[in-house]
C-alpha cells in the first residue's frame, strides 16, 4: 500500500520528466525540433501558470498491467485556489511548498482497498484550507463503522508539511548520483549524450484541435536501445550502479534490445500537453510512466526477459478549466479534530493526505 501511494504521490508531479531540473537549461519544457514559435508557445503556457490563482481540475490515474485493459486507479476532481510556482514541477520540495499554500475542495474516487480489489471503489470528499485537512467522515462510515465520529474530521497538517519539506530538501542535497539515461526523460538523455543525439530519438510534434494546441513527445525506444552509443552509455551506468554484477556482455545488450523491440514496436507517447489558445494556459497534461523501469531493464538483461504481459505502467491525465474563476471555499461547520490512527482504518484516505509519512498523531485543535 505504501509503495502504491508513493507512486501516486510522485505521479502528481505529473510532467516532472519533461521539465528541466537545471536553472541554466532552457526552455523548461523539452521542445526537440519544434519551431521556435511553437516552443515559445508551449513554454509560455507553463510559465503563465504563475498568473493562475484558481482552477477546476480533473486528475485521472490509470494503471496498465501487461495486455489487460487499463484500470482507472484514482480520480480527483474539484476546485483549487493557490499560487503556482514552477519549482512544484521540478521537485517534491516545490510540490509540498505549493500544497502548504493551497486551498482546495475536492472529491477522490479510489479503491476501497488498493491491496485487494481495485474495482471496489469509494468516493471521498475533502478540503485543504490554511494547512488544515478536512474530510467527510460520513462518507467513510462504510469503512470506519464508528457512529461516534463527527460528520467532518479535521487534521492540522502544518507541522507535517514543514517536516516533509525539510525531509525532501535534505534528500535532494544528499542525492549526488549521476544521471541515468533510460530514454524516458529527454533532458537527462540530453545531459548524458547531448541535445543533437536526443533529437534523433525523441520527437515533439504539434497538432491543433478546436482552440487547443496539442504537443506530443514520443520516444523511438527500439531505435534508441539499438544505438551503439546509447548501449555503451547504458552499460557503463548500470555497472556503476550495480552491486550484483560486474559485466554486461554484448549478447545481453542484444537480448535487451530484442525485448525493447517487442515491447515498443512503435514510438512511445510519454507526454501530451494541451495549450488553450484563448487563454494561453496549459489546459491538459498527459504523462505515461512505467513501474520500476530499471528492474524491467535488469530482468531483460539477466533474467528470463521482459514481456508485454509483465510490463506495468501508470498514466496520468490532468484537465484544467475555469481559469481564475474565483470561488470562496469555506470550512465545513462542526469539524472536529481526529487522529491519524482513525484514518488508518480507511485505506483510500492515504491517497489524499498529501504526505509520504506522518510525523505525529495528535488530537490537537484544528
Amino acid at each position: 500500500m505504501r509503495r502504491l501511494i508513493t507512486l501516486l504521490l510522485t505521479g502528481l508531479l505529473i510532467f516532472t520528466s519533461s521539465v528541466t531540473r537545471s536553472q541554466e537549461m532552457q526552455p523548461y519544457l523539452y521542445c526537440g525540433n519544434l519551431p521556435e514559435a511553437d516552443c515559445q508557445l508551449l513554454n509560455n503556457a507553463l510559465t503563465s501558470l504563475t498568473n493562475l490563482h484558481s482552477a477546476q481540475i480533473d486528475l485521472m490515474v490509470q494503471m496498465w498491467q501487461g495486455d489487460a485493459p487499463s484500470t482507472e486507479l484514482m480520480r480527483i476532481s474539484g476546485f483549487l485556489n493557490g499560487t503556482v510556482n514552477l519549482e512544484m514541477f521540478q521537485s517534491l520540495v516545490g510540490y509540498y511548498e505549493f500544497l502548504r499554500d493551497l486551498d482546495a475542495e475536492l472529491t477522490i474516487t479510489a479503491p476501497r482497498n488498493p491491496d485487494a480489489n481495485l474495482n471496489e471503489r469509494i468516493s471521498i470528499n475533502f478540503m485543504l484550507l490554511n494547512k488544515i485537512f478536512y474530510i467527510d467522515l460520513d462518507g467513510l462510515q462504510s469503512l470506519l463503522n464508528d457512529p461516534t465520529l463527527p460528520a467532518w474530521g479535521c487534521y492540522n497538517l502544518s507541522t507535517d508539511l514543514d517536516a516533509e519539506i525539510e525531509d525532501w530538501r535534505a534528500r535532494a542535497e544528499e542525492n549526488t548520483a549521476e544521471p541515468f539515461a533510460t530514454g524516458l526523460d529527454p533532458y537527462v538523455l540530453a545531459e548524458v549524450l547531448g541535445a543533437d543525439f536526443t533529437r534523433q530519438f525523441i520527437e515533439v510534434t504539434r497538432t491543433d484541435a478546436d482552440d487547443t494546441a496539442l504537443f506530443e513527445t514520443r520516444v523511438d525506444m527500439a531505435g534508441l536501445y539499438g544505438n551503439p552509443t546509447f548501449r555503451e552509455a547504458l552499460r557503463e551506468r548500470m555497472l556503476k550502479q550495480s552491486r550484483s554484477f560486474t559485466t554486461i556482455t554484448d549478447e545481453q545488450l542484444d537480448r535487451l534490445q530484442a525485448n525493447i523491440d517487442a515491447l515498443f514496436p512503435e514510438s512511445l507517447l510519454i507526454t501530451r500537453f494541451g495549450v488553450d489558445l484563448k487563454t494561453g494556459f496549459l489546459s491538459s497534461i498527459y504523462s505515461w510512466r512505467p513501474d520500476e523501469w530499471l528492474t524491467t531493464i535488469t530482468v531483460a538483461l539477466f533474467g528470463n526477459g521482459a514481456t508485454q504481459s509483465s510490463l506495468s505502467a501508470f498514466d496520468y491525465t490532468l484537465i484544467l478549466s475555469d481559469f481564475n474563476a474565483a470561488r470562496i471555499i469555506d470550512a465545513p461547520e462542526g469539524a472536529e479534530p481526529i487522529a491519524i490512527s482513525t484514518l488508518q482504518k480507511a485505506n483510500p484516505v492515504w491517497a489524499v493526505i498529501p504526505l509520504s509519512s506522518i510525523v505525529r498523531d495528535p488530537s490537537t485543535s484544528c
